[in-house]
């Protein structure tokens, strides 16, 4: 059976306190379909309440916008200002693609998404999207944007491979921020055994050293045409970076009275028109 969502909202299924109990994909979870198709859908505001940051709680999800077990086909879709609890490897993360093979993100936009440090476990998870197929099963993403979100973890605020194969391809990775127990990989992180290719792709100044991290046992491949530069978006780092707030203790968290704010990121070119293409 092939699912088909069109021009869909999932808005803001939240829980709203420490002990709530909720399951994977607080926005929508996927089961054993054949595939799954989203085109034009917007996951805004799922997961955890922006009030609950790190240390918080002890719930843990998996994919606080969308959990899929089977393949997605996404096209359009918007994923912002999802917050999920991160416990271990294949925890957190606005989307968890935890089956499956094909799946394929393309034109979508993720931004201003977080992840929170668990109090009681290792600080392992995070990212906005975790790739965790099995063997030599895959997921793509093509002319997708990353922008501003947050991680208070060990691995990266971006894609997270754990598990697969994953690859980027002509796609745009702002400025992300990440806390003191971040270890690698601001942008892409990838987990021993898995493997990543990325190829046409634009990540921020500055990043070169650290845009990707690779574990033991890992193969990534840098294709042709990765650069480093400024992406020009409407909504400036230093504005986003304003609602980013490190408490004494290291624990970063996005501000929960800038919500609304964050929410309305325009990641629009301020200098041109068009999405970023190497060509």
């Amino acid at each position: 059976t092939v699912a088909t969502l069109c021009n869909c909202t999932f808005c803001f299924n939240m829980a709203t306190n420490s002990v709530a109990q909720f399951g994977n994909g607080v926005g929508l979870n996927v089961g054993t379909f054949k595939r799954v198709e989203l085109e034009n859908c917007s996951f805004v505001g799922n997961g955890l309440a922006p009030w609950l940051k790190g240390g918080d709680t002890q719930r843990v999800l998996f994919g606080a916008a969308l959990y899929s077990l089977a393949p997605v086909i996404a096209s359009g879709c918007e994923f912002r200002v999802n917050h999920a609890p991160e416990r271990n490897d294949k925890r957190g993360g606005a989307v968890c693609l935890a089956g499956g093979t094909g799946h394929v993100f393309s034109n979508c936009l993720f931004v201003a998404n977080s992840g929170t440090f668990m109090q009681y476990d290792a600080d392992t998870g995070g990212g906005v999207v975790r790739v965790a197929v099995t063997g030599s099963n895959s997921a793509t993403f093509e002319r997708c944007t990353f922008a501003y979100n947050l991680t208070d973890s060990a691995s990266c605020a971006n894609v997270n491979v754990v598990s697969g194969r994953a690859f980027v391809r002509n796609c745009v990775f702002s400025d992300a921020f990440v806390s003191r127990r971040y270890t690698g990989g601001r942008y892409i992180h990838v987990y021993s055994g898995a493997s990543c290719e990325v190829s046409d792709t634009l990540f921020p100044s500055g990043s070169e050293a650290d845009a990707i991290f690779a574990v033991r046992d890992t193969n990534i491949r840098i294709g042709k045409n990765v650069n480093y530069g400024d992406a020009c978006f409407v909504t400036p780092s230093d504005t986003v970076a304003q609602w980013a707030i490190t408490e004494p203790n290291g624990t970063l968290y996005f501000d929960p009275t800038k919500t609304d704010e964050r929410e309305s990121i325009d990641v629009h070119l301020r200098n041109g028109d068009g999405a970023y293409s190497a060509a």
